[in-house]
C-alpha cells in the first residue's frame, strides 16, 4: 500500500513539474510572438500576428488586444524600413486586411484613441469600413479633422470620404461642423495630390448634397489633371453632378 502512495506522489510530482515547464515554455514563446510584433520584416509581423490568433486563449488576453491595436497603428505609419517590397503588396494588403478584422471584433468604438486607430487604417473610402467610422458621428469627428489637415495624402482622403458621408447620414451634427465639413470638401477638391480630388469627387457623387454642386462645378472647368484613356478628374466631377442631382430631386 505504502508503494502504491509513493508511486502517485511521484506521478503528481512528475505532471506538476511538466505543466509547469510547458506554461514557463508558453509565456515565453508569447513574449516572442509580441516582440516579432515589431520586427522590421512585414512577413515576421504578419507571421506572429497568425500565430497569436491561432491560439483561442492568447487571442483573448488584454496583452494581446493591445499589441495587435498597436500593430494596425504602426502598420497605419509605414517607414521605409518596415514596408513590404513591391512585389509582396498583394500579400502585404490581405495580412493588414486580417489584422484590422481580427482588431474589429475587440476595438472599443466608444474610445477616441482607438477609433483614431481605426481611422488611420487601410481600408476602401466605399467599403462597410468607411460607413460604419461615419455612422459613429461626434467621437470621431476630432481626429477626422485632423486627418483632413495631415501631411499624409492617404490620411486626406479617407477622412474626407468619412466625413462626406457623415455629413450626409448623421442627423445629429450642428451646423456648424456641417459647414466645417463642406468646407474641407471643398479645399479636397483643389487638393495638390489627384488622388485625394479624385475620392473626393467620388465620394460627393455618392453622398454630396445640392450645396457641393457649384464647387463641383468648377472642378469641372479648373482641375489641372490630364485626362488619359478617356478619364479625368473634371469628366468624373461632371458625373458626381449627376449623381447629386438624381439623388437629391428624387
Amino acid at each position: 500500500m505504502r508503494k502504491i502512495v509513493l508511486a502517485f506522489l511521484l506521478l503528481i510530482i512528475c505532471v506538476e513539474g511538466s505543466f509547469a515547464q510547458q506554461t514557463t515554455t508558453g509565456k515565453q514563446r508569447l513574449r516572442d510572438l509580441l516582440a516579432a510584433l515589431h520586427s522590421d520584416k512585414w512577413s515576421d509581423r504578419a507571421a506572429a500576428y497568425e500565430e497569436l490568433i491561432a491560439d483561442p486563449t492568447a487571442k483573448q488576453g488584454a496583452e494581446v488586444r493591445s499589441a495587435l491595436l498597436d500593430l494596425v497603428d504602426r502598420e497605419s505609419h509605414l517607414t521605409l524600413a518596415t514596408a513590404p517590397e513591391p512585389e509582396s503588396e498583394e500579400a502585404y494588403a490581405e495580412y493588414v486586411a486580417a489584422l484590422l478584422g481580427t482588431v474589429d471584433t475587440f476595438a472599443n468604438w466608444k474610445d477616441p484613441h482607438q477609433l483614431c486607430i481605426l481611422a488611420q487604417t487601410s481600408y476602401n473610402t466605399d467599403s462597410p469600413f468607411a460607413a460604419k467610422l461615419a455612422a459613429v458621428g461626434k467621437p470621431i469627428l476630432p481626429c477626422l479633422m485632423q486627418m483632413a489637415k495631415s501631411d499624409r495624402a492617404g490620411d486626406r482622403f479617407k477622412s474626407v470620404s468619412v466625413l462626406i458621408q457623415m455629413r450626409a447620414k448623421e442627423p445629429g451634427l450642428d451646423s456648424k461642423t456641417v459647414q466645417e465639413i463642406r468646407e474641407i470638401a471643398i479645399h479636397a477638391l483643389h487638393d495638390p495630390d489627384e488622388g485625394v480630388r479624385v475620392f473626393t469627387v467620388e465620394s460627393l457623387g455618392d453622398f454630396g448634397g445640392e450645396d457641393m454642386i457649384p464647387a463641383l462645378k468648377e472642378v469641372t472647368e479648373t482641375d489641372p489633371a490630364p485626362e488619359v484613356q478617356g478619364q479625368s478628374i473634371r469628366k468624373n466631377a461632371a458625373k458626381a453632378i449627376e449623381e447629386v442631382q438624381k439623388r437629391t430631386q428624387k
